[in-house]
């Protein structure tokens, strides 16, 4: 295989006879450059090299809420442009129901009962589906919906694959019998699946040592976005906000994130900079209400509630810094979004943050103890004093976040794992861009009257427009 050593992107891909041309362009925000073709032949051992592929458990894509559907939808859509078949399967709720996004498959599936069982209801039936349209790969994200994995077994042709994305049996929003049961649902996931992706160190270590079982470290990842139109209404108009004069916080509020040690801190951090937490409840409405009377001790601190898309992007835009106290996590997406936009974080210094940021507390990445209140206010107050000094260190941590965790990095790790369970041969891929000698194909223009041939060199960046422009080829 030949493939270029920078980290690239997808823009896009068309199908060039059993051959997929693929065009990519370097990462980089605001502009794309570096522009690369590739021919990535059939695999060997399947017609065309395709995979088809369910996913499984996630609420939901197009992705407007939480970091497994991000997950979800970043790889599925990359999986798609490199000529794979991708359906997820989605949980029925009110509202539009597109069949298809970014060239991913969506299927609806209803979700009865209980907060305890919705989840269950929901990868059950999915799982049925998946089974009956026989899918070469199941792939399962979270523990939770690894308690239907046994259904995926029973096509002996197809290949289950689970993501495990944290510990949800550790999650404190959870009584006790939910946790028993997914405890439960932890050990099936290290026993049913063929394969398993932990997207942290520190869970495919506990899942070595609890359970004796190998997972294949692939994180999340994270990729440089273009500036959204400014959403009406803005989100810093209505919630009182000067950009570069708050601090952010994004995500599900529930206890294991400790949002309410961070309110409580926040009053001894010096200063005028707000303090902006954005997110929702998830089943802990009780806990949110402790949130707001924490909030009402402090003017500088605001509750927005759930903000997605454009309003998401606005506010983490224009933060000062953003922060993340949390007790528990997997690897956190919204931690990757906030370097991408090459803000100076403060963080817990639990392993999955340490990850990410690195083992040393300095400029641009402040590490404290977690549950510690003293140290907590340390990091935040350097911060808010210091920003440009803050904001410049940030830009080697966002560098270097970028390339680690590109989306085309853990697509490549996704594939491959997927290609290594169904016993499939890595494709030839040829990069067109270095190629010395003509790689020539014939072109059948299936619009016209009459087929029209034409034989080009692909080299040629014209003749490469041509057949990125969506024609039936032939090689």
């Amino acid at each position: 295989m030949i493939r270029s050593t920078r980290d690239d992107v997808p823009l896009g891909s068309t199908v060039v006879g059993s051959y997929t041309l693929s065009r990519t362009a370097s990462e980089g925000r605001g502009e794309l450059a570096d522009e690369r073709w590739w021919l990535a032949g059939p695999s060997p051992n399947t017609e065309g090299g395709a995979v088809r592929i369910a996913m499984v458990g996630q609420k939901g894509i197009p992705a407007s809420y939480g970091g497994v559907e991000k997950a979800v939808e970043e790889v599925a859509a990359r999986l798609v442009a490199r000529g794979h078949d991708v359906t997820v399967y989605n949980r029925w709720q009110p509202g539009p129901k597109p069949r298809e996004h970014r060239g991913i498959r969506l299927r609806y599936v209803p979700a009865p009962g209980s907060k305890h069982l919705q989840n269950l209801a929901q990868s059950a039936l999915g799982t049925a589906l998946a089974t009956a349209s026989r899918h070469d790969v199941v792939h399962y994200h979270a523990l939770g919906p690894c308690l239907a994995s046994p259904l995926a077994r029973l096509r002996p042709k197809a290949r289950v694959v689970v993501t495990i994305q944290g510990r949800d049996d550790q999650r404190a929003k959870w009584g006790k019998g939910a946790q028993a049961v997914l405890a439960t649902a932890a050990w099936m996931a290290a026993r049913i699946p063929h394969g398993g992706i932990a997207v942290s160190r520190q869970l495919q270590r506990e899942f070595g040592e609890e359970f004796g079982t190998d997972v294949t470290y692939i994180p999340n990842g994270v990729a440089a976005v273009p500036e959204a139109p400014v959403p009406d209404p803005d989100p810093l108009e209505t919630f009182g906000l000067e950009p570069g004069r708050y601090l952010i916080n994004v995500g599900r509020l529930v206890p294991e994130k400790a949002i309410d040690q961070l309110l409580a801190a926040y009053p001894d951090v010096p200063g005028d900079v707000k303090l902006v937490i954005v997110g929702g409840s998830s089943h802990t409405d009780d806990y949110v209400d402790r949130l707001q009377r924490l909030a009402a001790a402090d003017d500088r601190i605001v509750l927005t509630g759930p903000v997605y898309g454009a309003g998401t992007d606005r506010l983490f835009r224009n933060a000062l810094g953003y922060v993340m106290p949390s007790l528990l996590e997997g690897l956190p997406l919204a931690l990757l979004e906030a370097i991408s936009y090459g803000l100076p974080v403060a963080v817990s210094d639990i392993e999955p943050h340490v990850e990410v940021v690195g083992a040393d507390s300095a400029a641009g990445h402040r590490i404290f103890g977690a549950g510690d209140a003293a140290s907590m206010v340390a990091a935040l107050t350097e911060l808010v004093e210091h920003p440009e000094r803050e904001r410049q260190a940030a830009q080697q941590l966002q560098a270097r976040v970028l390339h680690e965790f590109s989306w085309e990095r853990i697509t490549d790790r996704t594939e491959a794992l997927y290609r290594e369970l169904l016993g499939i041969a890595e494709p030839e891929v040829i990069d067109l861009t270095e190629a010395e000698t003509p790689v020539m194909i014939d072109l059948v223009d299936t619009e016209a009257s009459a087929a029209q041939h034409a034989t080009i060199d692909l080299r040629s960046d014209p003749a490469l427009e041509s057949a990125g422009a969506g024609r039936d080829a032939g090689v």
